[in-house]
């Protein structure tokens, strides 16, 4: 059942023992940041958290078939290792049976993620997930889900037309920000430049217009005090 918050900015939440990796599906050979899928694939490499994949894919290209590709949670300044099923296993991270019910579900989900952009002419090219275990020891999802800070999602009405122009496709997702951030000579590593307010502002309207496209509804940007909101809540 669905329970009531008092403010858009809070949930209701359980303590969870975290899969100490983050599992990410890949339905494209895309991405810029040095763990992503592309970026390996152009450097030569052909084995991918486990997977071998073909020559002679290119960029933005849809994969046979969804991929699971398991990364560390990497730690602050640090980046993510790239792992694979059975490296997982054998470092015991998670245990045999766990891993294959989390890569399961989370193929399961992107399906359904997939599914759900597509009605909205939308492509989810790849997204991540983070999974834990309840104290009833139930396998459950810890964090976000199907956002443009997790997922990458692209329009899908002009994709084809733009690959083939050698374009990128048009996204709204936080792509935009880590491409000015290249275009500004930072790889990721050391202290980022500043954003302008107007690439913090262009990656907002392009969050807002994802969450429209979704969801078939307006976004109402709620300014309300989150603290009088949980106070007036707690006197009910």
């Amino acid at each position: 059942h669905l329970l009531a918050v008092p403010h858009a900015n809070c949930v209701i939440a359980r303590k969870c023992r975290p899969l100490p990796v983050e599992i990410i599906v890949r339905g494209y050979l895309a991405g810029s940041s040095p763990t992503s899928i592309w970026t390996v694939y152009e450097r030569g490499e052909r084995s991918y958290c486990g997977h071998t994949l073909p020559d002679g894919m290119t960029r933005h290209q849809k994969l046979p078939a969804p991929l699971v590709t398991p990364t560390t949670k990497g730690g602050i300044g640090e980046h993510d290792e790239l792992m694979s099923r059975e490296e997982i296993i054998e470092r015991g991270l998670a245990s045999q049976a766990l891993y294959d019910r989390i890569q399961t579900v989370a193929v399961q989900l992107y399906t359904r993620g997939v599914e759900q952009a597509a009605r909205r002419g939308l492509i989810l090219a790849d997204t991540k997930y983070e999974f834990g275990v309840d104290p009833d020891g139930r396998v459950v999802l810890i964090d976000e889900i199907h956002t443009p800070d997790s997922s990458r999602y692209w329009h899908a009405g002009d994709f084809d037309a733009r690959v083939r122009e050698g374009k990128e496709p048009r996204g709204l997702d936080k792509d935009y920000v880590r491409n000015h951030m290249k275009s500004l000579g930072f790889s990721g590593n050391g202290n980022p430049p500043a954003l302008s307010d107007e690439v913090r502002a262009e990656a907002a309207l392009r969050y807002v217009a994802l969450y429209e496209l979704l969801t078939g509804t307006e976004f109402v940007p709620d300014f309300s005090s989150p603290k009088d909101a949980i106070l007036k809540y707690l006197e009910l």
